[in-house]
């Protein structure tokens, strides 16, 4: 079906059920305008046969208002767009199992604002965006295999700005909060895999008096903060960029992720960072050649000759700061003899040095200090190791530089450098170093995409879960630092 409308003054009310068919596309677009004054809107339904739609319009000479309610069952999709003069306002809701949403949209020539209130159950995926000029806001938010409740708002009108508040549990979750000017972009990503608990409360605006854009809130994992106010702050000075990545034991057998970032870049620089697509590839008894992810990130700098340090403080019994030293070097010499660049300094690859910090693993204002430190720290029960990456946003080739990385492993694990000890909860570090040095180089996790992603079941990768000690690299490994050093 489809409706369209373009009146002065109108009412039109919208009464869907759907019972039959098993999916029902709609189309409507409405536009209003007099005076000089024109706004216009337009949007798409899919929607299942268990699904019911009820909607609102009602137009005034150069204005919109529009109330939504929609609930149901199965795959469902919705898109939404208002245009005015000079902003616009986009909103898409896809899901696959029970939802439910309310939606308010208020809209005149020059300016426009949208509230939600959304909650759902299976597969849900969330984005919202504002636009004026070079300016715009953004938010996302998503969950596999579990519930996502979230309110969310946009405006446009004398800048943009778009927030939400937003809980999920799940197998797999996600938020996002951005927003771009043409000075500056900021924002900040988190992610899990395996059974976890993320609340979000972002914000993003910009402004067209200061042409900034900027970014605050807070975001937390099983209780566990890792983005607030301050992280933003940390790098909202200047030309600054920080990644975060963490293995976690979930303690069946099976291991989850966490991954996070904040930014705040030159908006012509990220503009040309590069693409993080593959090609197709090879599949052998090391997996397939296409199996890796790109972050956009790593040592732009020939022969990087990247000097890792080890603070030995609190290292577990069962291990010595040599014996640790020996594991990490192990892993960095397997990523250097995979590529013809030099990546890790040669002679002592990893030096021992207790002068050098360990910063604070969930600290939501950490620190950068130019030194790629590893070291031991309580990471909490299900935590194996991570690292967090730095860069100073500048681009070659398409790829923002990194200039530090540091590796934390957990302190309260079972840890071994003996390969035939690598059992049950003992853990290899060799193994675990070679995965974050991954992270160290500019490789991304392959167990964070969709599952429908075949690179996501390949676990003959390094850089995929970790289920068991593996020193050696995957095709898909070796292509991807190939891909970023030669």
């Amino acid at each position: 079906m489809s409706v369209r409308i373009t009146s002065f003054a109108a009412l039109l009310l919208l009464a869907i059920i759907v019972s039959a068919s098993p999916v029902i596309a709609i189309s409507i677009s409405c536009s209003s305008g007099g005076g000089g004054e024109f706004v216009s809107s337009s949007e798409t339904f899919d929607l299942d046969d268990k699904t019911a739609l009820q909607e609102s319009v009602s137009l005034d000479a150069g204005s919109i208002f529009k109330s939504r309610q929609a609930e149901g069952s199965g795959n469902n999709n919705i898109s939404e767009s208002i245009a005015g003069t000079d902003y616009s306002l986009e909103n898409n809701i896809q899901s696959s199992g029970y939802f439910s949403a309310s939606t308010l949209v208020s809209a005149t020539s020059d300016s426009g604002s949208l509230s939600q209130d959304v909650a759902g159950t299976g597969s849900m995926s969330l984005s919202l965006s504002s636009a004026e000029g070079s300016g715009e806001a953004s938010q996302a938010a998503s969950v596999d295999c579990g519930t996502l409740e979230s309110m969310q708002s946009l405006t446009a009108g004398h800048g943009v700005a778009a927030s939400q508040s937003t809980g999920i549990v799940g197998q797999e979750g996600s938020i996002l909060t951005s927003a771009m000017s043409s000075e500056n972009v900021i924002g900040a990503t988190g992610s899990f895999s395996g059974e976890g608990g993320l609340n979000a409360n972002l914000a993003s605006a910009t402004s067209t008096e200061t042409d900034r854009a900027l970014a605050s809130g807070t975001a937390d994992l099983d209780g566990v903060t890792f983005l607030d106010d301050s992280s933003f702050q940390a790098v909202s000075s200047q030309t600054l960029g920080m990644g975060m990545a963490g293995v976690w034991d979930l303690g069946d057998g099976s291991i989850g992720n966490l991954y996070m970032s904040v930014v705040n870049f030159e908006s012509a620089a990220m503009n040309s960072a590069a693409s993080t697509t593959t090609t197709s590839g090879t599949q052998t008894s090391r997996g397939s050649s296409s199996s890796y992810v790109l972050t956009k990130y790593r040592w732009n700098q020939n022969d990087p000759k990247i000097q890792l340090y080890l603070n030995p403080t609190n290292t577990p019994s069962g291990l010595t700061a040599a014996t640790t030293q020996a594991a990490i070097a192990a892993a960095a010499n397997t990523w250097d003899n995979a590529v013809t660049q030099n990546l890790f300094a040669d002679g002592t690859t990893v030096k021992i040095d207790s002068a050098k910090k360990v910063d604070k693993p969930f600290s939501t204002s950490p620190v950068s200090d130019k030194y790629s430190v590893s070291g031991w720290a309580s990471l909490g029960s299900s935590y194996l190791g991570m690292c967090r990456w730095w860069s100073n946003g500048k681009v070659t080739n398409g790829y923002y530089s990194i200039i530090e990385a540091d590796i934390w492993f957990n302190k309260d694990k079972k840890w071994t450098t003996t390969l035939s000890s690598a059992k049950g909860t003992t853990y290899d570090l060799q193994s675990v170093a070679l995965h974050e040095l991954g992270h160290t180089i500019g490789l991304g996790d392959l167990y964070t995409l969709k599952s429908s992603d075949a690179r996501k079941s390949d676990f003959a990768q390094v850089m995929n879960a970790y289920d068991g000690p593996q020193r050696t690299l995957g095709n898909g490994d070796t292509a991807g630092a190939k891909k970023l050093y030669g």
